[in-house]
């Protein structure tokens, strides 16, 4: 159930309940027809709970025993992959390779970013003039592989 039908069901239920009142003002049943819609309208603001349960559930969010939430490490890992591309782009920009993009593909332990295979991007690659007749992939592959500590092996150059 979505925001929008949960909040027009509690407005529907509650204009029920003013025109029933209406129509029932000052009978005996009154005020048990003001109960049973009282209970109505707390179903009716009480009944999304159970799907928002589920969704949080299947969305790899768990709310621990020990009043913490823990979220799915699919997300915090890629974010820690991401910023090692970041860092690694900035350290060949500031040596002159600009504009080159990488891909990391490996596991994150702990705080350690294991690389499998790392994969450089070369179409937009702008090279500083000192540096213009070299073997591109050779210096760098083999500064990517220094720089991370890594095999030369694990390095691709697109």
């Amino acid at each position: 159930m979505n925001i929008t039908a949960w909040i027009l069901s509690i407005l529907g239920v509650l204009l029920l309940g003013v025109l029933v009142d209406l129509i029932v003002s000052e009978t005996r049943l009154a005020k048990h027809i003001r109960a049973v819609l009282s209970i109505i309208t707390v179903f009716v603001i009480v009944a999304p709970i159970p799907g928002m349960i589920n969704n949080i559930r299947n969305n790899n969010i768990h709310i621990g025993g020990d009043n913490g939430i823990n979220i799915s490490n699919d997300f915090a890992h890629r974010q820690a992959i991401r910023q090692y591309e970041r860092a690694l782009e900035r350290a060949l920009a500031s040596e002159g390779w600009r504009n080159i993009s990488v891909t990391i593909m490996g596991q994150v332990t702990g705080h350690t970013v294991n690389p499998n295979q790392i994969i450089l991007g070369t179409q937009n690659l702008v090279i500083d003039s000192e540096l213009e007749h070299i073997n591109k992939y050779v210096h760098l592959r083999a500064r990517v592989a220094e720089l991370l500590a890594v095999s030369e092996t694990i390095v691709v150059i697109t």
